[in-house]
C-alpha cells in the first residue's frame, strides 16, 4: 500500500469510528506520551462529535509539563478496551500488544470481544507486528513526527492550539536533542521551522526534560558508583538493596537518573560506543529487570542484543525485560547474550 493510500485509509477508519482509544507502550517516554496527546488533541479539534480516550498502563513520569497530560487515564489496557468498547484502537510507538500492556493475553481477548479496527503507527524494527487493519512505519525519528506529518501535513487537518510544543517535545526527546542519526533527518529538519513558527520553544523543552530532583541525584550517584568499563562497552546498574524503602517518589527518581545515564554516559567514555543500564522493574507483577541498550548510530546494532533477551527496539536504542532472581542474575544473562552475539 502506498503512503497516499495509507493516509487515505487512516482517515477512512477515523471517519467510520465514533469511539477511539489511543494507547502506547509501557514505560511511557517523551515520544509515546507526546504522540498520544498530539493525536488526541488533533482528533478532538477536528472531530468534536467523536469520543476519544488516551490510556496507558503506567503513569508518565517527568512529563507533567505536557499539554493535556492530565487527560491520560492510567489503568490496565485490557480493562480499558472491555469497558470503553472502542470502534478504533490506535497503538502508537509500539507494534505489538506485548509492548502496550503487562497483560497481553487478556488484552488480545478484550480486542477479540470488542472487535475494534486496529491502527498501528510505529518506527521500530518491524518484528512481530500485531494483527491490524492498518500498519504505518516510515522509520521516522519519532512517532510524534508521524502524527504531525500524517494529520497536519498530509491530511491537512486543523492545527489545535499548543500542538507545536507537543510535536516538538516528542521529536526532541526521541532524537536525543536532534543528535541521533536517522535516515529521515531531512523531513525532520524541514518540519522544525514550521513548528517553531507555530509556537514551539526548544529551550523550554530542553529545560523541562533534563531536570533532576534531589532524590534523582541520589540514584544518579549510585549508577555512577556501579559504572563498569569493559573493552568496548560501558554498563551500570542499581543494586536491589538501593530500591528498598525509598518512598513514593522512587519511580520518578529512577527515571530521572536513568535517563541522564543513558543519554550522557553509555556512549561517551574512552571511545566505548555502546552500553547498557539495568535495574529492577518496580511495577512488574513478577520479578523482572529492565535493561536499556544504547549505541552510536553507526556502531553496534543493540536491537539484536535486545531481541536475544526477548525485547526489541532500534539499532542504536533498544531494551528488554529479563526474568531474574536478582540484578546479578540479570547481568549474567545480559553477558551471555553479548558473548553469543
Amino acid at each position: 500500500m502506498t503512503d497516499q493510500n495509507k493516509t487515505g485509509q487512516l482517515l477512512k477508519l477515523i471517519n467510520e469510528s465514533q469511539k477511539i482509544l489511543i494507547t502506547a507502550h509501557i514505560g511511557p517516554d517523551g515520544d509515546s506520551v507526546s504522540s498520544s496527546l498530539l493525536a488526541s488533541l488533533i482528533l478532538h479539534e477536528n472531530f468534536p462529535e467523536k469520543t476519544i480516550q488516551v490510556v496507558m498502563e503506567e503513569e508518565p513520569r517527568g512529563l507533567d509539563f505536557l499539554l493535556g497530560i492530565e487527560t491520560i487515564q492510567v489503568r490496565p489496557v485490557p480493562q480499558s478496551i472491555s469497558d470503553y468498547h472502542p470502534d478504533l484502537l490506535i497503538i502508537l510507538d509500539a507494534n505489538t500488544v506485548n509492548r502496550i500492556t503487562r497483560y497481553p493475553d487478556q488484552a488480545r481477548d478484550s480486542i477479540a470481544q470488542a472487535a475494534p479496527k486496529v491502527v498501528i503507527i510505529d518506527h521500530h524494527e518491524p518484528k512481530g507486528v500485531e494483527n491490524n487493519d492498518l500498519y504505518i512505519n516510515d522509520f521516522s525519528p519519532a512517532v510524534t513526527f508521524d502524527i504531525f506529518d500524517l494529520f497536519i501535513q498530509k491530511l491537512g487537518l486543523k492545527k489545535p492550539a499548543g500542538y507545536a510544543q507537543l510535536a516538538m517535545t516528542g521529536i526532541y526527546t526521541d532524537t536525543g536533542g536532534f543528535v541521533n542519526r536517522n535516515l529521515n533527518y531531512k523531513k525532520t529538519f524541514e518540519a522544525l521551522p514550521k513548528l517553531i513558527e507555530d509556537g514551539a520553544d526548544i529551550e523550554k523543552i530542553a529545560s523541562a526534560v533534563n531536570r533532576i530532583s534531589d532524590k534523582g541525584y541520589e540514584f544518579f550517584k549510585i549508577f555512577i558508583e556501579n559504572l563498569k568499563l569493559e573493552k568496548d562497552y560501558t554498563y551500570t546498574f542499581l543494586p536491589d538493596e538501593s530500591l528498598k524503602d525509598n518512598g513514593e517518589d522512587i519511580l520518578e527518581a529512577v527515571k530521572e537518573s536513568s535517563d541522564l545515564i543513558r543519554s550522557s554516559f553509555l556512549r561517551t567514555i574512552g571511545g566505548r560506543g555502546w552500553g547498557f543500564i539495568v535495574y529492577k522493574d518496580l511495577l512488574a507483577p513478577e520479578q523482572l529487570y529492565s535493561v536499556s541498550f544504547r549505541s552510536l548510530s553507526t556502531g553496534k546494532d543493540v536491537s539484536l542484543l535486545a531481541a536475544k533477551l526477548g525485547g526489541g527496539g532500534h539499532k542504536p536504542a533498544a531494551g528488554a525485560k529479563i526474568k531474574a532472581a536478582s540484578v546479578n542474575e540479570a547481568l549474567e544473562k545480559i553477558r551471555q547474550a553479548i558473548s553469543q552475539a
